[in-house]
């Protein structure tokens, strides 16, 4: 489960709903027309999905089938594709002139930084964005490859030691 770190570096100062999403707000303020994934595969329309309906989220603008990221669930604008699966699009964040300066002289026991894949946060966040706690990463076998990565003393401390699309807890 994915844990709830703030990114470093976001003021979103700049910030244009219609052309580009908040990275502090996980891109829930983005309201432009993008329809397709980072990808290129169509979005379906938001009232054909199970779950992610207008009526379930009425305050996301869950228009037609553009890209938006409901209730947070992930760290920016999403969509689900055809084949159902759920897809990141590719929408820029507000005010980031460059990622490459994005955490610059950032305190990573606070914070994570999306340029580095959120591999740097040192921090001590312990419970998933669901409440549940984080196991300890050296009784877990499942990611003994990943674990040869992780900083000295993580015990259970969110972490991303293998890249994927957020910092984790398991």
């Amino acid at each position: 489960d994915y844990c709830d770190v703030p990114f470093c570096g976001d003021e979103c100062d700049k910030a244009d709903p219609d052309s580009c999403g908040c990275r502090n707000s996980k891109q829930q303020d983005y309201r432009g027309t993008t329809s397709t994934t980072a990808t290129g595969k169509e979005c379906v329309r938001w009232e054909d999905t199970p779950h992610y309906t207008p009526e379930n989220y009425p305050y996301d603008s869950l228009q037609e089938n553009f890209c938006r990221n409901p209730g947070g669930v992930y760290y920016e604008a999403w969509c689900i594709d055809m084949e159902g699966y759920h897809q990141l699009c590719n929408i820029p964040y507000c005010g980031e002139t460059s990622t490459s300066q994005l955490c610059q002289d950032s305190d990573t026991d606070y914070c994570q930084c999306a340029n580095m894949y959120e591999k740097d946060y040192t921090g001590t966040v312990n419970v998933t964005r669901s409440g549940l706690p984080c196991a300890n990463w050296e009784v877990i076998g499942f990611f003994s490859v990943a674990h040869e990565t992780l900083p000295a003393g993580s015990l259970n401390y969110c972490r991303n030691p293998d890249l994927r699309l957020d910092v984790f807890g398991v």
